[in-house]
């Protein structure tokens, strides 16, 4: 981490370049970092979630996980890929651009592999494939804002964020730069929303209690409401306590920090040497795709006693994450 701290260049290796593109400004300005950081917080922040995303959200999980169930059993990381595509497909596009929404979600998916892999951009390779599929969602896209600026419907609540953002910042309204700052929200909630659901679906189903709990708690909800089959409000999202407790709870042993990379560029004091170091670091990988054993282990003593035992205030003061 201190060689983190002490460097201020940023790096990536030639695959991940060749992936975004060499011009892409996420490889080459701190500034879309923040851009990033607010758009993801306009976007699926507590309003955000209020005005725009929980019926969405709502929708597509009682038809994509039902659908799933149904089958006897479906991968949830997979399922949660499928989700985070399509609903910002759809914000992007619009509803009625359901075959560009559709072509849009095909090119998306060539990025469930890892990226570090044979960086050779050749036909066969895993590398080949993404460029290939970033080229073609970068001209959907870029076909898409042309469209909707020509037109008098707008631009659509994603996309208004977005050269809001860059208003606000006194930047010029680049369609290229809005199209990379798309691709790379994409893919920064591709790397860490599935693997964090996954791991909290299997936290949860190995503490029959804390289960027992949840099924209670939106059993109670339902049970509560005029009409049975309308979906979840924004107000009985926020009375869910226990739930609350248990995705704080869960977020304690994953990861929703992506891959960073960077290059040292003085020597680290390591015992008595001083070192430097050539080799790009990769620092603060998502480690949610395996859990560590001791990790489970704590979780198992602590979990049942704790969500049951221990108020929401409690909670939310000694286990809240803290975000940069």
């Amino acid at each position: 981490m201190e060689i983190a701290k002490a460097s201020s260049q940023l790096r990536a290796t030639e695959s991940v370049t060749r992936i975004f593109g060499e011009n892409n400004p996420f490889l080459q300005s701190k500034e879309i970092h923040k851009y990033v950081r607010n758009l993801t917080s306009r976007f699926v922040g507590p309003e955000g979630l209020k005005t725009r995303l929980i019926h969405d959200i709502d929708n597509l999980l009682r038809n994509d996980v039902e659908n799933g169930a149904r089958n006897g059993s479906f991968d949830v990381r997979e399922a949660t890929i499928k989700m985070v595509g399509e609903l910002i497909a759809k914000k992007i596009m619009g509803e009625t651009e359901s075959e560009a929404v559709k072509e849009l979600g095909l090119c998306w998916s060539a990025f469930r592999t890892s990226w570090f892999q044979f960086s050779y951009n050749i036909p066969g390779t895993t590398v080949y494939r993404l460029v290939k599929a970033r080229r073609k969602a970068a001209k959907l896209l870029k076909a898409l804002i042309l469209k909707k600026k020509a037109s008098k419907e707008g631009l659509g609540d994603f996309l208004d964020i977005i050269f809001d953002e860059m208003e606000k910042d006194g930047t010029a309204l680049d369609i290229d730069k809005a199209v990379n700052l798309i691709f790379v929200f994409f893919i920064l909630s591709q790397e860490t929303t599935p693997g964090v659901q996954g791991a909290v679906v299997k936290l949860v189903a190995d503490h029959p209690s804390v289960m027992e709990e949840l099924q209670r708690e939106h059993e109670a909800i339902v049970q509560n409401r005029a009409d049975k089959d309308t979906g979840v409000t924004w107000e009985e999202y926020k009375s869910m306590t226990f739930t609350h407790m248990v995705i704080k709870e869960s977020l304690r042993f994953t990861s929703t920090q992506p891959t960073v990379h960077r290059i040292p560029d003085q020597d680290v004091q390591i015992g008595a040497q001083a070192r430097s170091f050539r080799k790009m670091l990769d620092i603060l990988v998502n480690t949610v795709v395996e859990l560590e054993p001791h990790a489970l282990k704590m979780f198992n003593n602590d979990v049942d006693q704790k969500m049951l035992d221990l108020q929401y205030n409690v909670m939310h003061k000694n286990f809240q994450r803290d975000c940069s």
